[in-house]
């Protein structure tokens, strides 16, 4: 009995250590990017999803960028740097004038608001 009762707080010990490790390996953060409509939306969250990026969510209204992923494949940099890539200012980074220039003009946020 007392071996049973050994096994039993051995297997539990194991399997929560399991599931800790697991939640430390993926991260969530929330970057301010700009951007006006439904076109910024489908683009911001396109320029996410790199390697290791899971989910990445942005809100029009909010300005907030939320994104799931895992800091051993990728950095917050790093996808910051593909949202500015993209021509959207994210977080302290800004986009190129040339990267700006790109968006259709319902996404130039830095001048009007979109309709849509």
């Amino acid at each position: 009995m007392k071996q049973v009762r050994f096994l039993f707080i051995l297997f539990f010990a194991l399997s929560t250590q399991q599931v800790w490790a697991q939640d430390a390996a993926i991260k969530t953060d929330t970057i301010v990017v700009k951007g006006n409509c439904s076109m910024c939306k489908e683009r911001i969250e396109e320029a996410c999803y790199v390697p290791g990026v899971k989910k990445a969510l942005w809100n029009a209204s909010t300005q907030k960028l939320i994104v799931i992923y895992k800091p051993s494949k990728v950095s917050l940099q790093q996808i910051t740097q593909q949202i500015v890539a993209v021509g959207h200012d994210a977080a302290q980074s800004k986009a190129s004038d040339a990267a700006y220039k790109k968006l259709p003009d319902c996404c130039t946020y830095r001048s009007k608001k979109c309709d849509n």
